[in-house]
């Protein structure tokens, strides 16, 4: 799955928008990412692992759906970061507002 759209947001921050693609796929994409970052076992010394790692926060909408798209994938960003870093994270979902439980750590 190639990427539609990647930007920097901010400074240590990117948005990766996979067009057609639902939430767990997001996952999935994600898991992949942060594993692949873990893999290469980059020297990081401020790191709890002392290696570079990925946390990424995820969120799905459908067209004409929620327009906060990045804000909930923010929100999924926060948790991952909150609950230890390393991880993949939902934002809450746009139907409800639930947020789902944290995704997938290695």
């Amino acid at each position: 799955m190639r990427p539609s759209t990647t930007r920097q947001v901010q400074r240590r921050e990117f948005a990766i928008i996979l067009s057609d693609t639902d939430l767990a796929t997001a996952g999935e994409v994600a898991e992949r990412l942060r594993q692949a970052v873990a893999g290469l076992e980059e020297p990081h010394p401020a790191s709890p692992t002392g290696y570079l790692t990925v946390s990424v926060g995820i969120a799905s909408a459908v067209p004409g759906g929620e327009t906060n798209l990045l804000q909930r994938a923010d929100e999924g960003l926060y948790l991952a970061k909150h609950n230890g870093w390393n991880q993949v994270a939902a934002g809450p979902t746009g139907e409800s507002g639930a947020r789902p439980g944290a995704g997938t750590r290695g």
